[in-house]
């Protein structure tokens, strides 16, 4: 009877040992998922945002070319506004890079930021349309330069 006593004393101490291992198993494994998860969406939050913001930066060196271009060059009225009909089309895909950007991040700071970058984009968008509106005369020039000037 005590050996029988001792062999139940020590398969329970081993079912007990067993139920705590599962325990900290499971406790292991659902933090392991969580930190995975948590590492996952902020991978996939910068790395969506970065790639806005590069697609932005990329077009905006490419409005800088363009600007500086007519600015520099004697064009055509016609060859004039195709290149401002570009630099339209960048500025508006710009706007989409950043709205998408604000839908991403919720920041306080970063909504003020881009709220800011908003207002300036529209200004630079109402000064390139106007731009296509003006001739070649010396004095359409001068407006022309201030008006691209503020992006180049």
């Amino acid at each position: 009877m005590e050996n029988l006593a001792v062999r139940v004393k020590i398969l329970i101490l081993a079912g007990i040992m067993l139920l705590i291992t599962i325990m900290v198993a499971v406790a292991g494994l659902y933090s392991n998922n969580q930190a995975k998860q948590y590492i996952d969406n902020m991978y996939n939050y910068n790395l969506t945002a970065t790639q806005y913001l590069d697609h932005a930066s990329t077009q905006l060196r490419g409005i800088n070319v363009n600007a500086a271009y007519v600015m520099q060059q004697d064009f055509s009225i016609d060859n004039r506004n195709f290149v401002l009909d570009d630099i339209i089309n960048k500025l508006n895909s710009i706007k989409g890079d950043i709205d998408k950007v604000k839908e991403i991040d919720r920041g306080e700071k970063a909504q003020a930021m881009i709220e800011n970058l908003n207002t300036n984009l529209e200004s630079v968008l109402k000064n390139v349309t106007d731009c296509k509106s003006l001739g070649n005369a010396p004095e359409d020039r001068i407006k022309i330069y201030q008006k691209l000037s503020t992006i180049a």
